[in-house]
């Protein structure tokens, strides 16, 4: 890489590398020299001269009546990276404590068409208690996704110990291993009474809601969010009572 672009990335304007690299080469400079050499204009000339004298690039010499500009030795850049570096970890440790205010507010993300969704169902196994409350359609999940995928699933799921606390709509005869109430599946699951039939699919875990449309509208979202995740997770228990005491009636 050519010197101005690396003296750029230092944070040097184009004209101040220009102007630098002028001073460095004629060792002593004027204003004018340095002008001619740049094909810079005068006046800017001089005001970046003194941003570099303030900087420490340069030292000033008067010579009779003339008042010429010195380089100081380039290893100066070093000493103003560390200096940098230093500033910028005072300024993160300074601002970090900001953005861990502002984190409260609710993260969304919104996915679009099946095989981005997939990332919604990654997430979903990322959980870290270990237990998550289903809410929906396992057909549209199927018809989503495919069988195949969404028994592999499944078997992931039961792999990494994580119990699914299902609130099922019987809208079709599902394989059992996708719905079915069995230990060997680490799954509770209890049919909602068939006047209850809704698209789409809903999981609540940690502090995350994910939603899961059917094929027809094919998106999706995951919200971190304590307190709507708190809401719906109270929602969804009184359902599972309603529809366990509906059941064993």
């Amino acid at each position: 890489m050519k010197i101005p672009h690396l003296l750029e990335k230092q944070g040097f304007t184009p004209r101040k590398s220009k102007v630098y690299l002028a001073v460095l080469a004629q060792g002593k400079a004027t204003t004018l020299s340095v002008a001619r050499a740049t094909h810079v204009k005068r006046t800017s000339v001089y005001d970046i001269l003194l941003d570099l004298l303030r900087e420490g690039y340069l030292s000033e010499v008067t010579i009779g009546k003339k008042r010429f500009f010195v380089p100081e030795d380039p290893t100066r850049l070093i000493q103003q990276s560390h200096e940098r570096a230093f500033e910028t970890k005072s300024l993160v440790a300074q601002l970090v404590p900001i953005f861990a205010r502002s984190s409260s507010r609710p993260d969304v993300h919104f996915y679009e068409g099946a095989l981005a969704m997939k990332n919604i169902m990654e997430d979903i196994l990322q959980v870290k208690g270990k237990e998550n409350r289903y809410w929906g359609s396992t057909a549209d999940l199927i018809d989503l996704f495919g069988i195949g995928y969404t028994r592999k699933y499944v078997a992931r799921r039961v792999k990494k110990g994580i119990w699914s606390i299902a609130l099922l709509t019987q809208r079709r005869r599902i394989p059992p291993e996708i719905s079915a109430s069995d230990p060997k599946y680490l799954r509770k699951s209890v049919w909602l009474p068939r006047s209850i039939e809704f698209s789409g699919s809903l999981c609540l875990y940690d502090d995350k809601v994910a939603y899961i449309s059917s094929e027809k509208e094919s998106f999706g979202f995951i919200i971190k969010s304590k307190e709507l995740s708190i809401l719906l997770r109270q929602i969804f228990d009184t359902m599972w009572l309603m529809a366990e005491t509906q059941a064993a009636t």
